[in-house]
């Protein structure tokens, strides 16, 4: 079923205008092409390292990772074996 668009009002003015909006200039600042795109609320988690963790196993030696949760959102590192001393250096972004 084909249904055709209305038609365009003759009074709608498509024209090119100069505008002077206020971007990044609230604060005194000088407005960059960031001001331009929708701000994003992100909470960043920055996972480094852990040291001397314990033993899990009869070996001696575990896997270990780190599992983060925030609200809803959950995710983990990625794992180590066999080190208590473990070092991740990951980088995680939970959207709001």
């Amino acid at each position: 079923y084909y249904r055709p668009s209305p038609p365009i009002p003759v009074h709608t003015d498509y024209r090119l205008r100069k505008t002077n909006p206020i971007l990044g200039a609230l604060h005194g600042e000088k407005a960059t092409a960031y001001d331009l795109v929708e701000e994003m609320h992100y909470l960043y988690v920055r996972v480094v390292k852990a040291r001397n963790l314990a033993t899990k196993d009869i070996m001696g030696s575990s896997k270990h990772y780190i599992r983060l949760t925030v609200g809803s959102h959950s995710t983990r590192t990625r794992t180590i074996p066999k080190d208590l001393n473990p070092e991740w250096d990951q980088v995680f972004a939970f959207g709001k």
